[in-house]
């Protein structure tokens, strides 16, 4: 793979990655009845109870400083053109959400500030958007700037006060890879989903925490990483010894299909059959 495809996988790869970091974020803090939607209209849809278009959400990870340039305002798809499409020429009126990982640029800096900008407003007028158009981006817009290192934080955080503080760092992992999963598959997330979810992960720590108490002294592995010393085994099983595991393994024992067949069908009447020596 050449340097500049890697270099472009790599980038995609912390995109998305970023971009989930972001979206578990705002789910896990969110106190209200919002449904979010990763990979909807944009990187993250927010909508109401009620389906009310509530924020819409596009998300840029970028090495160098944010800059108008990096949205591609003169594109038919870019965010700016999709929001007027979507929302503007609609009548709806959600709020148009830019979150930057990293510096913002001079110009989107100012805008952010002060919710203008003439510069911007001089470019986009010069690719064809109306100046009305450029009146309701500006009115409707909103951007922000986030740290990863410190949306980390603030997950783990919530994570430890939950059911699944015995371990936050890999509930973290199961929470990025079923949200993952979700944006995949054009899925939504509620409050509702997000308890199941944190809970589901909770017992599996849970019962997991109980595995490991009782594995090596009441459950034991029937494999066994040492070596066996197959004419002993062979000794001990002619002589008479109580048959173990081992002797089975190596081969010793008379295969009876006529009793193998018998215990199969009982199992077929229940999950429970009791075998008595002789």
């Amino acid at each position: 793979m050449s340097n500049a495809l890697n270099s472009g996988a790599k980038a995609a790869f912390k995109g998305f990655r970023t971009q989930t970091l972001y979206i578990l974020e705002r789910i896990l803090n969110s106190n209200s009845q919002d449904v979010f939607y990763p990979e909807g209209a944009e990187d993250l849809l927010i909508k109401s109870k009620t389906g009310k278009v509530k924020e819409v959400i596009q998300i840029k990870n970028y090495a160098s400083n944010l800059a108008l340039s990096n949205l591609e305002p003169e594109r038919k798809d870019s965010f700016f053109r999709r929001s007027l499409t979507d929302y503007y020429e609609e009548g709806i009126n959600p709020e148009i959400v830019l979150v930057s990982f990293g510096l913002l640029g001079q110009e989107l800096a100012t805008l952010m500030a002060e919710k203008k900008s003439p510069s911007i407003r001089k470019k986009l007028i010069s690719k064809k958007y109306s100046k009305d158009e450029v009146s309701w981006l500006f009115n409707h817009l909103s951007i922000s700037t986030v740290n990863e290192t410190n949306l980390t934080n603030l997950v783990t955080q919530h994570l430890s006060n939950t059911l699944t503080g015995f371990s936050s760092i890999i509930a973290f992992d199961l929470l990025m890879y079923w949200l993952y999963l979700i944006s995949e598959e054009k899925g939504f997330v509620n409050r509702e989903k997000l308890i199941s979810k944190l809970q589901s992960i909770g017992l599996f720590f849970i019962r997991r925490k109980s595995f490991l108490i009782e594995f090596g002294t009441t459950i034991l592995p029937l494999e066994s990483s040492e070596k066996r010393d197959r004419e002993q085994l062979a000794d001990e099983f002619y002589q008479g010894i109580s048959t173990r595991y081992e002797h089975i393994v190596e081969g010793f024992d008379v295969i009876r299909d006529k009793k193998i067949e018998e215990v199969q069908r009982l199992f077929q009447n229940s999950n429970v059959v009791l075998i008595q020596g002789a």
